[in-house]
This record gives structure tokens, C-alpha cells and sequence, in this order.
């Protein structure tokens, strides 16, 4: 009986451990609602990918951003697509080539 009782109940812990790991890394502890509109930020690499996902939120939650990246269009086009996913003004982008000597002394 107590056997059939811990394999009935093991898998219910598992799973309201794995939804709690979940909430405690993805959303419960930092509020969506957490605003940075006082906040200048710097992204480099926001073109795509995880780094324009982050500027993209950080975005929406008012910072002044500024994306960084060396492909220009690219840098221009994801600039344009925050600034109207977000409704936030205050994003530009600069060429910046973390490879090259000369841009980073610039």
C-alpha cells in the first residue's frame, strides 16, 4: 500500500518542483513590471538573436538603449523593429566591431 502510494505521489512532487524551478527562473522573482526608464544601457550584439531579444525587453521597459553591432542595416533594422515593438523612441544603434582594435579605442 505505501509503495503504490510513493510512486503515485513521486511523480506530483517532481512535477510541482519543476513548475516552481520554472517560475523561480523565469518570471516570479523579476516582474515584468519592473521599470528602467532612469536606465542607459548598452547591448552589443542586439541584432538578433538572444541579444535583441534582451534590448527588445529592456525596451519595453523605458531605458534609454543603445544596440551595437557591425552590420549596419542589420543594426538599422533591428533598431526600427524595437523602437515599433516597443513603443519606445530612445533606441540608436552604432557600428561596433569588438574585433577591431581601432573601434574599440573609438
Amino acid at each position: 500500500m505505501s509503495l503504490v502510494i510513493v510512486i503515485l505521489i513521486s511523480p506530483l512532487l517532481l512535477l510541482g518542483l519543476l513548475w516552481f524551478w520554472k517560475e523561480l527562473t523565469m518570471g516570479m522573482v523579476l516582474s515584468q513590471t519592473t521599470t528602467m526608464a532612469d536606465k542607459n544601457v548598452l547591448i552589443t550584439g542586439g541584432t538578433a538573436g538572444i541579444g535583441f531579444e534582451t534590448a527588445l525587453e529592456i525596451a519595453r521597459r523605458g531605458a534609454s538603449l543603445i544596440i551595437t553591432g557591425r552590420n549596419v542595416t542589420k543594426g538599422q533594422e533591428a533598431s526600427k523593429k524595437i523602437i515599433r515593438m516597443s513603443d519606445n523612441p530612445k533606441v540608436v544603434f552604432k557600428q561596433l566591431d569588438l574585433t577591431s582594435q581601432a573601434d574599440v579605442i573609438r
